[in-house]
C-alpha cells in the first residue's frame, strides 16, 4: 500500500523545473527592470534646476550680472549708490570703446564724434558719480551710457541683473508650447528658465541672414530670453519669426566722414619728402604721373615721447600739388623722426598730454598749409599699445571731422597685425590703408617677393573681414628686392625701384622668367657659394594686383613710392580704378 506523503512519479522533477522557470523569469525580469531604469535615466529629460544666482554668479550682495546682447559677461557689476554700475572692462570691449580710462592721467574721456570729454577721478569717483573706482576696479554708471550712445537697458531684480542691448538686427523666435531654457545643448543639463507658450526670445545660434554660427548644435536652438538667460531649447519647442531692429538714435549723431574725399575711386601716390628740397621737386617729380587724385608726402615724425613733432610741411607744396588736381593727405609716421622703437611709439601713445600735442601741432600745420588730409602712418604699434592707438585715432578723428580734413590710417596686413582692430579704426576713420607688402624684408630669414598676388589677396581678403570695402585702400609696392644669401655666408638684400631692379638683374646676368604662383617675374644665379634671387615688380606684376583691387571693389589703390615706378604704370592703374 503507497504511502498517501509520497511524490507521485515526476512530480519532484516538475517541481525542480517550475522553479527554475520563476527564478529564470525573476533574473529577466530583473534585468529588464535594470535596463528600463538605465533607459529612463539616460532618455529621460532631467527636472533639475539651476539656481539664478549659481547661473548668474554672483556672490556678494551688490553684485549685479551684466548682460549684453543676450551674452553674459564673466565680470559682475555693482550696485552703488542704489544705481547699476557696469564694470569698464565690459563697456569698453563690449558695449563703446569710445569709453576710454586714461590710468596714467587718472581720467575717464569718452570720445565722442565732435567732441571729447575728459572726466578727472577724484577721491576715486569722476563728476556726478558717472564713474567710481571701487577695490581698484574702474566701474562705469548703466544710465550714463544712455545720454552719450543709442542703447536699450533694463535692470532686473532676483537676482539683479543689467540687460544691454544694442542697435543693430536680431532674430526672434516664438514658443510654440510651455518648455525648458537649459544651460547646455543636452537633456540632462540643468533647466535655468522655464519658458510659456507664446513667450518669445533671441536666437543666437544663427546670424542676420539665418547661417548658422559657431554656437549651433542640431536638435537645438540657442537663445536668450528677454531678461537676461542664455541657453538652449529643443528645436521643436520653438518657431522663428521675423528679424527684429533696434535703431536707437546716438544723442550725438554718427561717426561720419571726417572730410571730403576725391569723387570716385581713391588713387593715392605717397611721396617721401623729408626736407624743403624734396618738397621743390615736387613738379618734376609728378610730370609723368596720370590719373592719381590724393598725393601723401611724408611731413610729419614722431621726435619726442612728450609729444613733440617735427614738420616739413609746406604750403607752396600744397599750392602745386592743388594745381596738378591732387588732394594732399600729410603723412604723420613714428619711424622717420628721433623715434624709432614700439617701447617710445608707446609712451606717446599711452600718454594723454602726448596724445594731445601731437593733435593739436599736427592738425593746425594741415589747416595752415592748406593741406586737405592726414594721413596716419604709425607702424611701430604692438600689442600693449593697441588700444592706446586707437583711443589716439578716436581723438584725432575728432579734430579732422571739426576741421574738415580727411583722415586715413596705414596698416599692414592682418597676418601680421591682426591685434590692431580694424573693425573700430574703420568706424572712426574714412579710410584703411593696407600696405600689401613687405611679405619679405630686409630683415626676413629667407628670401622671397615683396608682395606676392598670392599675398596681396589674402591681405585684402582677411581686411574686408573688419573693414568696408568703401573704406580699404589697398597699397601696392613700386620696389623690388635683390637677395644675395649663402650657407655660412654674410647675406645681403637691396631695394630697388623697377627700372633699377631690371637693369641690375641684367647687370648680374640674371634671366628672368614669369612665375605664376608669385605673380612677378623672377630670376635666380648662382655664383661660388652665393645664390641670387630676384622677384621683380613692373607693369604686369601690377596689373595681377590691381585685378584684385577691382574684384573686391576696393575704395581705391595707394602705391609706394613716387619715383620708383616706370611711367607706363599709371595708365594701367587708371584703367582699373575707373
Amino acid at each position: 500500500m503507497r504511502d498517501s506523503g509520497a511524490d507521485l512519479p515526476g512530480t519532484a522533477d516538475r517541481d525542480r523545473k517550475t522553479a527554475m522557470k520563476i527564478r529564470s523569469l525573476a533574473a529577466v525580469t530583473a534585468v529588464a527592470v535594470v535596463v528600463l531604469i538605465a533607459l529612463i535615466v539616460r532618455y529621460m529629460p532631467s527636472s533639475k534646476h539651476m539656481s539664478s544666482e549659481e547661473y548668474f554668479g554672483l556672490s556678494g550682495a551688490d553684485d549685479v550680472a551684466v548682460i549684453v546682447n543676450g551674452v553674459k559677461g564673466e565680470l559682475c557689476g555693482r550696485m552703488i549708490d542704489s544705481a547699476s554700475f557696469i564694470p569698464y572692462e565690459t563697456v569698453h570691449t563690449r558695449i563703446n570703446p569710445s569709453v576710454y580710462y586714461d590710468e596714467p592721467a587718472s581720467e575717464l574721456i569718452v570720445t565722442l564724434p565732435e567732441e571729447k570729454r575728459v572726466y578727472p577721478l577724484r577721491d576715486g569717483r569722476a563728476l556726478d558719480g558717472r564713474a567710481v573706482l571701487l577695490d581698484g576696479e574702474l566701474y562705469i554708471a548703466a544710465d550714463y551710457l544712455v545720454e552719450i550712445m543709442g542703447v536699450d537697458l533694463h535692470l532686473y531684480e532676483e537676482p539683479m541683473r543689467q540687460v544691454v542691448r544694442l542697435n543693430g538686427i536680431y532674430r526672434t523666435c516664438e514658443f510654440t508650447k510651455d518648455a525648458p531654457v537649459r544651460r547646455l545643448a543636452g537633456i540632462k543639463s540643468p533647466i535655468i528658465r522655464d519658458m510659456e507658450k507664446g513667450d518669445r526670445a533671441y536666437v543666437l545660434d544663427l546670424d542676420a541672414e539665418g547661417n548658422p554660427l559657431p554656437e549651433k548644435v542640431e536638435g537645438w536652438v540657442y537663445v536668450a530670453t528677454y531678461n537676461g538667460y542664455t541657453g538652449y531649447v529643443r528645436e521643436n519647442a520653438v518657431e522663428e519669426r521675423e528679424t527684429e531692429e533696434l535703431s536707437l538714435p546716438d544723442p550725438f549723431g554718427e561717426w561720419t566722414a571726417c572730410g571730403e574725399a576725391p569723387d570716385g575711386k581713391i588713387n593715392m601716390v605717397f611721396h617721401q619728402t623729408d626736407s624743403a628740397a624734396s618738397n621743390r621737386a615736387l613738379l618734376k617729380s609728378v610730370k609723368d604721373v596720370t590719373g592719381v587724385n590724393v598725393i601723401a608726402p611724408t611731413w610729419f615724425y614722431l621726435n619726442s615721447t612728450d609729444g613733440e613733432v617735427r614738420s616739413v610741411a609746406d604750403a607752396e607744396y600744397v599750392k602745386e600739388a592743388h594745381g596738378k588736381g591732387f588732394d594732399v593727405w600729410a603723412v604723420l609716421n613714428d619711424f622717420d623722426g628721433a623715434l624709432g622703437s614700439s617701447s617710445e611709439t608707446a609712451a606717446v601713445l599711452q600718454s594723454y598730454d602726448a596724445r594731445t600735442k601731437v593733435i593739436d601741432s599736427v592738425v593746425k600745420t594741415v589747416l595752415k598749409v592748406g593741406a586737405d588730409g592726414i594721413n596716419v602712418d604709425i607702424e611701430l604699434v604692438r600689442k600693449n599699445s593697441a588700444d592706446a592707438f586707437l583711443e589716439f585715432l578716436r581723438e584725432l578723428s575728432v579734430e579732422c571731422r571739426n576741421a574738415g580734413l580727411v583722415l586715413s590710417v596705414d596698416t599692414y596686413v592682418p597676418a601680421y597685425t591682426g591685434y590692431l582692430n580694424r573693425t573700430e579704426q574703420a568706424r572712426v576713420v574714412d579710410y584703411i590703408v593696407t600696405m600689401c607688402y613687405d611679405e619679405h624684408t630686409s630683415g626676413s630669414e629667407k628670401a622671397g617677393p615683396v608682395a606676392s598676388v598670392g599675398f596681396v589677396e589674402e591681405g585684402i581678403r582677411k581686411t574686408l573681414t573688419e573693414v568696408p570695402p568703401e573704406k580699404l585702400i589697398a597699397a601696392i609696392p613700386f620696389y623690388s628686392r635683390l637677395w644675395k644669401t649663402g650657407e655660412g655666408q654674410e647675406n645681403g638684400t637691396w631695394a630697388y625701384g623697377m627700372s633699377k631692379a631690371k637693369a641690375r638683374a641684367k647687370e648680374l646676368g640674371i634671366e628672368l622668367a614669369w612665375d605664376e604662383s608669385s605673380g612677378q617675374y623672377y630670376g635666380e644665379k648662382e655664383e661660388g657659394d652665393y645664390l641670387w634671387q630676384i622677384w621683380v615688380e613692373d607693369r604686369k606684376s601690377l596689373e595681377e594686383k590691381m585685378k584684385l583691387i577691382r574684384a573686391a571693389d576696393c575704395a581705391g589703390a595707394a602705391e609706394w613710392k613716387l619715383g620708383m615706378e616706370q611711367p607706363s604704370v599709371w595708365q594701367m592703374i587708371e584703367e582699373y580704378l575707373a
